[in-house]
């Protein structure tokens, strides 16, 4: 069976809200994943049927599984069949027939992530497993500034690394550039810590800002408009946090 979490934040400033829609999920080795095919739209199902290589295959399917069941808890069509989601020119996910229901999708080691939030209020998600033999990667893309902010985390350094990375991927999908734009454009000026979470500003990109979890070694970065609050149903963020990583305990 695979494991699952889904469940919808809100984002609130003054008289004005949003609705997101979120699911995190990892299939299982003993997972029957090709099961979940039958949530692809027949373009999607025809594109899959390109992929030659099992990872990445696995890597799509389970992408767009999560993808679907986020626009599903906004209320959109209950037949994920009939959701399609095309790849934009820089290779970002647009879903062609929701209305203005977009997504940001993210997976890493079996683990797959997802967002659908109204384009009137960008979002973007990613995720990353703590790696240290990453370190020396992650560590080139620091700049000098960044530095200093790593002792301020609430997480191992490890952690906090992989944190700053997936601050700067989950903004790259907020904007839709991916990583057609250099990672020190997106340089993180400051990081606040609230619990065992830790929330980060950009110099270049004020208007954003950006939260990260440390869901058992799996790091979540969710990247949304500056001025929001962001709730998770009526659960702080914190709780949110606590059953992400209960979710990963278990996958």
């Amino acid at each position: 069976m695979s494991k699952e979490f889904t469940g919808e934040l809100s984002l609130n400033r003054a008289e004005e809200s949003f609705r997101a829609g979120v699911c995190f999920c990892s299939f299982e080795a003993s997972d029957n994943w090709l099961e979940k095919a039958s949530y692809l739209h027949p373009q999607e199902h025809e594109y899959f049927g390109t992929l030659k290589f099992e990872k990445r295959r696995k890597d799509y399917l389970l992408g767009r599984y999560c993808a679907k069941r986020a626009i599903q808890v906004l209320g959109q069509d209950a037949r994920p069949e009939r959701i399609f989601i095309d790849h934009g020119v820089f290779n970002q996910p647009v879903v062609v027939n929701r209305g203005n229901i977009q997504v940001s999708i993210a997976h890493s080691d079996g683990f797959g992530a997802s967002i659908a939030f109204p384009e009137s209020c960008p979002m973007g998600i990613d995720i990353e497993r703590v790696d240290i033999s990453k370190n020396e990667v992650l560590e080139s893309q620091m700049t000098q500034e960044e530095t200093k902010l790593i002792d301020l985390f609430p997480f191992s350094y490890q952690a906090a690394l992989t944190s700053l990375w997936t601050f700067k991927e989950s903004l790259s999908k907020a904007l839709r550039t991916g990583l057609t734009t250099p990672f020190h454009s997106f340089e993180v000026s400051r990081v606040e810590v609230e619990g065992r979470c830790a929330t980060g500003y950009f110099r270049n990109f004020s208007q954003y800002k950006v939260i990260s979890f440390d869901l058992n070694n799996l790091i979540c970065s969710i990247t949304y408009p500056k001025d929001f609050k962001l709730y998770m149903g009526v659960n702080s963020l914190e709780d949110f946090s606590v059953s992400l990583r209960n979710l990963n305990q278990e996958a």
